[in-house]
This record gives C-alpha cells, structure tokens and sequence, in this order.
C-alpha cells in the first residue's frame, strides 16, 4: 500500500469510496487509448474485407 492511501485510510477515507475513485481515474486515462485502438482495429478490419471481396471477385 502505498503512503498516500494509507494516510488517506487512516484519515477516515473508506476503503470503498478509494476503490471508486482508483477505478474512476483508471478509466478516465485508459478510454483514449480504447477509442484509437477501437479506430485502427475498424480500419483494418475493412481493409480485410476490401481484400476478401477482391479474391473472390478474381477467382
């Protein structure tokens, strides 16, 4: 445990409102980072497409 948890645990804060708030924090930094691989996995993803109608279309 680290020393600011502890001395904010050992202020009163309760252990479940620091859970929410870690978890708030945590998905607040990791969402951009989501959304751009969301962005090249869509565009990927239709390149595969593109490519598959292609093959068919020449065999």
């Amino acid at each position: 445990m680290s020393i600011p948890v502890k001395l904010d645990l050992n202020q009163g804060l309760k252990p479940q409102v620091l859970v929410a708030y870690r978890m708030a924090v945590a998905s607040i930094l990791i969402a951009p980072f989501a959304r751009l691989r969301k962005e090249f996995k869509a565009k990927d993803d239709s390149v595969d497409i593109l490519q598959d109608k292609l093959t068919m279309l020449l065999r």
